[in-house]
């Protein structure tokens, strides 16, 4: 006993008063948290430019092919908008592309009233027949505006100014999409028993739930007593979890209007398009120059002619600067997430150890420690936080890359 006085000191008596060594206590990685809030003022200001410039109307609202808005105007009993082809959206290219060019997708598309509720598919029979006959008294009022009565059901498939199939449809985003549920008629690029549902079947094939369930399993059922008992004395823990992800939904929406405004921050532009450009009637049309969507097309001997959406210009500094700052968006969405997970991480983690080394239990417990950890986090270690979430951010980056990379080589 008194070898070890010698060695190692006197042991220290029992102080109840002592909180620790916190006199000197100083924020952690105090580099690393200005950088961040340099970074977070840098975010806010590309979402301020992306507001003043973009103009998220063509991507929120529905346009038919002449570009007009459903629901708006002339369309304003039609508030929906149906796609002719809507698979051809799908095989095309991907749903990014589709969506920055605010869903509009190489086939005609007509406002209409409602969705279609029931499939339906153009037979031999009615190709003689006309489009009054097939279309307007059968209540499927989905052609182009403007297709006379008289015309025959075939010639209005071949200029595709009708659907040639329908399949039931509910509104979504203002655009009638499938029912998930509904197998599609036999179409170039798909088969007839490929099924919407099946398409997204994919997303969730490399998820081995069972493992992953497994694991949590054993772990609770190693602790469940001691996490009983730290979750009684600070009921307050178990609703946390709603401020991350409340801050976590935060972090999103930003994230996604600051892309959409930026994405929309120059001016629409249109060109003519077809189908088919080797159809009878399409050799003298000079396809992808610039059109106006409001007027009447001049060559509408071209079977499927349509002046669509293309892009957006990339006039004036910002326009031109839209990639470099989606990049940094994309950056700020994964920091800000990572930062925000490590946050509610870090808070738990207080609030727990403050019952942990408490030596009565609960008098030694602070009155508030879960916003005594929160405010403790917040106070001296957002650098460290933003540190971390840093190294995850660039790891996740590449991870995305070489994963986006390793798709299109396959």
């Amino acid at each position: 006993r008194d070898e070890d006085d010698e060695a190692y000191g006197k042991p220290v008596k029992y102080d109840p008063s002592f909180r620790g060594p916190i006199k000197n206590r100083s924020c952690t990685d105090v580099i690393c948290c200005v950088l961040f809030l340099l970074f977070i003022l840098g975010y806010i200001v590309v979402g301020i430019v992306a507001w003043l410039y973009g103009d998220p109307r063509q991507v929120l609202y529905p346009r038919n092919s002449t570009g007009a808005y459903c629901g708006m105007g002339e369309n304003k009993d039609k508030p929906y908008l149906l796609y002719f082809n809507i698979f051809s959206c799908i095989l095309s290219s991907n749903i990014i592309s589709v969506a920055k060019n605010g869903l509009q997708c190489p086939t005609p598309q007509v406002c209409v009233s409602s969705c279609p509720e029931d499939p339906w598919t153009v037979g031999k029979n009615e190709f003689s027949q006309t489009v009054g006959e097939v279309f307007y008294t059968k209540n499927r009022n989905f052609c182009l505006p403007g297709v006379p009565w008289n015309m025959t059901v075939i010639t209005s498939l071949q200029r595709e100014l009708c659907p040639s199939f329908l399949l039931p449809s509910a509104p979504a985003l203002g655009r009638c999409f499938p029912w998930t549920n509904v197998t599609p008629p036999a179409l170039p690029g798909i088969t007839n028993d490929t099924t919407i549902q099946q398409g997204i079947s994919g997303l969730i094939d490399s998820l081995n739930a069972r493992d992953i369930s497994v694991k949590i399993f054993e772990d609770f059922a190693q602790s469940w007593y001691w996490i009983l008992v730290a979750v009684g004395q600070m009921m307050s823990t178990m609703f946390y979890p709603l401020v991350t992800f409340v801050l976590l939904l935060i972090c999103i929406a930003y994230w996604a209007m600051t892309a959409l405004y930026l994405a929309t921050s120059g001016q629409p532009q249109y060109v003519l398009w077809a189908s088919n450009i080797s159809s009878p009637g399409c050799e003298k049309v000079p396809i992808n120059t610039s059109c106006n969507p409001t007027a009447q097309l001049v060559n509408s001997s071209c079977p499927g002619l349509m002046c669509v959406f293309q892009g957006y210009s990339s006039k004036g500094l910002i326009q031109r600067s839209v990639f470099n700052l989606q990049i940094y968006g994309v950056l700020g969405l994964f920091w800000t997430l990572n930062w925000v997970l490590a946050l509610g991480q870090c808070v738990l983690a207080g609030a727990f150890a403050s019952f942990y080394w408490a030596f009565h239990k609960p008098q030694d417990i602070p009155t508030f420690p879960l916003i005594s950890a929160f405010i403790c986090t917040l106070r001296y270690h957002t650098g460290s936080l933003a540190f971390g979430a840093l190294i995850l951010t660039l790891v996740q980056i590449a991870r995305v890359i070489l994963e986006y990379i390793d798709h299109k080589l396959r």
